[in-house]
């Protein structure tokens, strides 16, 4: 919990940060983000600095103290976007259609579509573009790729060809949790398109990005179900149901002894220190560090045995699988933060993974 308020807080300075530079928009979206992790944060404040934002004043990041009055007129929006940035803004939000959108063709595979995502999601995503509508135009992507890359909703969008149906359908599978002050929502979307990004490109907890759609047919030509009379010589005997009954309770207690004679099989070593795994030994191969628990693990794991290779073989290969977890975490929170160090993932460099 300690670490989901850190970077809560975190998320509370990056706000600030968008709001005094004047991009409501990312500080909402870091508002959000900081409720998530951690609901009893205060965010009032910034609420309301955004609901009266005036975009008339220059902000303190743009002002120049040492400037005169008629360069204060200067258009700024060359050095906020490029037409490229522009262009394909323009590009993606006067198509409806989300083949046009992703510029795939209607017969176009997976992969394909895929591909044309991960180029326009980093064209047009908030941080990177700051063009007018750039946002608008991510979410079009992001709506498109979440229909297309789904085999059934493909095909009902094919067949249907109707925006609102698939959406509908959508919404049903992606309630967001909503953030509540004084009746009104702030960036709140059933669909959440910063979720499918990161999915897509840094995958999630326990597996990567996934999606569940439920069709129930009925077929309105069938003959009705005629009335059922129940036969009374079908119904079961009770003192055979409780027999039965008696049965399945003596084979699980009889399962349960069955079970507890056979001994419990302890692992030989473990990656952290503890008070049964406390004399420490190192892999000759990479030096990773593991505990054992008696003095005779070197008579029953003698160095270079192929008992001994065999069971530092296994170690190296759950250390790097713990560093892989761990890089995953920093790499997810360095995406927000561009300053936040990585040492787990340099360590898995050291193993030629990462």
């Amino acid at each position: 919990m300690d670490g989901n308020k850190d970077e809560a807080l975190r998320c509370i300075k990056n706000a600030e940060s968008a709001l005094k530079s004047g991009d409501t928009q990312r500080a909402l979206k870091f508002v959000k983000i900081a409720k998530r992790l951690d609901p009893t944060i205060q965010t009032d404040h910034i609420f309301s600095a955004a609901e009266n934002f005036d975009y008339s004043k220059p902000t303190p990041l743009r002002e120049n103290h040492h400037s005169t009055p008629h360069t204060t007129d200067q258009p700024e929006t060359s050095a906020k976007y490029s037409d490229e940035h522009i262009r394909v803004v323009r590009e993606i939000r006067k198509n409806k259609d989300y083949y046009a959108i992703l510029g795939v063709e209607k017969s176009s595979s997976s992969e394909e579509i895929k591909r044309a995502y991960k180029k326009l999601s980093l064209k047009v995503h908030p941080d990177k573009n700051k063009v007018p509508g750039a946002e608008e135009a991510f979410k079009s992507v992001s709506k498109a790729f979440n229909c297309l890359n789904n085999e059934q909703s493909r095909r009902n969008y094919d067949q249907t060809g109707n925006e609102n149906y698939n959406y509908t359908l959508q919404n049903e599978n992606f309630a967001r949790r909503r953030t509540r002050r004084t009746g009104r929502d702030f960036f709140e979307e059933e669909l959440d398109p910063d979720e499918i990004f990161r999915s897509f490109f840094f995958g999630s907890q326990g597996g990567v990005y996934h999606r569940r759609n439920h069709y129930r047919q009925r077929n309105y030509n069938e003959n009705p179900r005629p009335n059922h009379v129940p036969n009374p010589n079908l119904n079961p005997n009770p003192a055979d149901v409780q027999n039965a009954v008696l049965l399945i309770v003596l084979i699980c207690i009889l399962f349960v002894f069955f079970m507890a004679s056979f001994p419990f099989m302890e692992p030989e070593y473990s990656l952290q220190k503890s008070h049964a795994y406390h004399i420490a030994k190192a892999t000759e191969d990479r030096g990773v560090e593991y505990f054992v628990k008696g003095e005779d693990f070197e008579q029953r794991f003698p160095k270079g045995g192929d008992m001994r290779e065999s069971l530092e073989r296994s170690v190296v290969r759950d250390y790097k699988g713990l560093l892989g977890r761990y890089c995953q975490t920093e790499l997810q929170r360095r995406f927000w933060d561009r300053g936040h160090p990585t040492p787990y993932c340099d360590k898995l460099k050291s193993f030629g993974i990462a």
